[in-house]
């Protein structure tokens, strides 16, 4: 892995192997979204997922995920003064922060699985549903039968079941 360094902690990876890419938004500080307006994206969602904590731009639809001082933090985007004084009062406190982490994968996990995405774009379709609604249907695994390992080639919010 590659990396260049703009300051003291803050590294420009570059393009990464997927499960590379995982393992580093697993162990950051803070994972900084500024998007203005834009749609949103997977890493936004798979940095949620992986329990990273998220600064994010307080604009649609990036507010629509994030809450402020709930499952991360908001900054205004036009604002550069706040946006480093949002990561600098995260870099000072790290323990504050875990409550944050531990609720963004929490979200994650409740909202945005595979199945409730499939089900969403099949409602959104007007298709009759292929997706099932609960563990207990036979497509998908039940407490009885073993869940599938993850794959670390693909994205961890497609694989939260």
């Amino acid at each position: 892995m590659h990396t260049s360094t703009a300051g003291p902690g803050t590294h420009f990876l570059g393009k990464l192997p997927y499960a590379a890419y995982r393992r580093v938004l697993q162990v950051s500080a803070a994972h900084v979204y500024l998007t203005y307006p834009f749609v949103l994206s997977c890493s936004m969602l798979e940095a949620m997922a992986s329990g990273c904590l998220l600064i994010g731009s307080d604009s649609a639809p990036v507010s629509e995920v994030l809450r402020h001082g709930k499952n991360g933090w908001l900054v205004d985007f036009f604002d550069d003064a706040a946006i480093a004084d949002g990561i600098v009062a995260t870099l000072d406190d790290p323990a504050a922060q875990r409550p944050l982490r531990r609720q963004a994968r929490a979200d994650m996990l409740a909202g945005y699985s595979l199945r409730q995405g499939m089900q969403a774009y099949e409602r959104l379709l007007g298709l009759p549903s292929a997706t099932p609604d609960n563990e207990a249907s036979s497509a998908w695994p039940t407490p009885r039968q073993p869940k599938p390992t993850m794959n670390p080639r693909q994205p961890l919010w497609r694989q939260i079941a």
